[in-house]
């Protein structure tokens, strides 16, 4: 394997786990703040797809109201 092969392929693995791994972090730290309610609602919804695991509803409404109600 040459050396710009291996680069290729390390890149690729860690540096995608690295940002899924923080896509996943945004989205249990993700709260309201100044953001409208559209805007909260549309970026809880993008990270959702970063949680597939997540599957039970009453923990995803858990985690909704949660970040609505921390400023």
């Amino acid at each position: 394997m040459i050396w710009h092969e291996f680069e290729r392929i390390f890149i690729n693995k860690h540096l995608h786990e690295r940002y899924y791994n923080r896509k996943v972090d945004d989205f249990y730290e993700l709260k309201m703040g100044s953001m409208t309610d559209k805007e909260y609602t549309n970026k809880f919804i993008k990270f959702l797809r970063y949680v597939p695991y997540l599957r039970d509803e009453k923990e995803k409404i858990q985690r909704f109201i949660n970040g609505l109600l921390v400023a």
